[in-house]
């Protein structure tokens, strides 16, 4: 297990763990600049990590720091200091090493899982970012699910438990931290993972329209030449599920909600994921779905990305007489989305603005 210290003026602010299922973490500090950069930007205090940190690390995180800080108002880069620099080294790797993906059960994870499956050899599962660590019925219920996988695939299976999540939620939510909070989980598994997949969420375009934790500009700039991370399919989500579609066993294990529970149904991931299946074969059928006997509603646009997966969606449906009301709707929510789309950026921008200035403030209070 590893425990990290977190001071503020010289004064220990509070403290997390990361353990791992009998694998060996790495006391890497290079982890260190990628848990406190993002979190640095939005509080607007400056980083300092007193141990050597790779040298090209340093380098990107400039350039990380002028994509984030340009995302909200107010935002600017704050000075980074380290106790050294180290070069690039080949760090010694345990005999089981080999590339690794994180692994949620999801459609993102689980469409790189497909598409990779063939060089991949590691999956890791964290525990603590959308299951608490006290919710044990969910965990089982994940632990089941993510082995049933990792069998499936013969893939070795990593599990880390941390309540950073948690210890860093009243600062800066798991939206804007996850990237970043990952690629510090990856550089403590040196010793076990040669080069590290990150599932994106988004297509090519949008993941660098969007501003979101897990982005182009963040994810492969927290690498380090000697144990890199990729941003892995760049692709619409609705062309992952038509890909995973065809797979029963990641269908029957597939976790949609945010809650990291039992897939809801009625929530908007799982209304979009539902008519995806039902209009690529009723395939819906094959996940675990609650209230099953209810129609999938309405689904709502918020961005560009959303607009692209809703017209793949409605280009697969279009024609079919069955899904006359899905396309209708779809078309309705088309015109409400292109109506409203300026008014929403600028209540974006104030959200984003109001986010950090309520962080702000509460770290101020500290």
């Amino acid at each position: 297990m590893v425990i990290v210290d977190v001071y503020k003026n010289e004064k220990r602010w509070f403290n997390f763990f990361v353990r791992s299922n009998g694998y060996p973490l790495s006391e890497n500090p290079d982890a260190l600049v990628c848990f406190g950069l993002i979190p640095s930007i939005e509080l607007g205090a400056n980083l300092s990590v007193p141990y050597a940190v790779d040298q090209g690390l340093v380098k990107r995180s400039k350039e990380v720091q002028q994509l984030v800080a340009s995302w909200t108002p107010l935002c600017r880069p704050i000075a980074l200091s380290v106790d050294a620099e180290k070069p690039d080294a080949v760090p010694e790797r345990a005999n089981h090493a080999g590339p690794g993906l994180f692994y949620s059960g999801g459609v993102d994870s689980s469409y790189s899982l497909l598409m990779n499956q063939d060089l991949n050899r590691v999956l890791v599962s964290v525990i603590g970012c959308d299951v608490d660590l006290h919710e044990h019925e969910k965990i089982h219920s994940f632990r089941q699910m993510t082995t049933s996988i990792a069998e499936a695939f013969s893939q070795d299976l990593i599990f880390l438990e941390t309540d950073l999540p948690r210890k860093m939620q009243r600062f800066l939510g798991w939206i804007e931290y996850h990237g970043s909070a990952l690629a510090g989980l990856r550089h403590l598994l040196d010793q076990h993972i040669t080069e590290m997949r990150i599932a994106s969420s988004v297509d090519q375009t949008g993941a660098w329209e969007i501003p979101w934790g897990s982005h182009p500009g963040i994810d492969p700039f927290l690498g380090t030449d000697r144990n890199p991370i990729h941003l892995d399919g760049l692709v619409l989500r609705f062309e992952k599920i038509e890909t995973i579609s065809h797979h029963d066993l990641i269908l029957s294990h597939l976790r949609i909600c945010y809650h990291g529970g039992k897939n809801c149904g009625i929530c908007s991931k799982c209304v979009y994921t539902r008519w995806c299946l039902r209009v690529l074969g009723n395939r819906d059928e094959s996940v675990r779905f609650g209230h099953p006997e209810m129609m999938p509603g309405p689904f709502h646009l918020i961005d560009d990305y959303l607009l692209r997966d809703a017209k793949l969606l409605f280009a697969c449906a279009n024609g079919k007489p069955q899904y006359s009301e899905l396309c209708d709707s779809i078309c309705k929510s088309i015109r409400s989305y292109e109506r409203y789309k300026i008014p929403r950026h600028f209540l974006m921008q104030f959200k984003n603005l109001y986010r950090l200035l309520r962080h702000r403030y509460r770290f101020a209070k500290v």
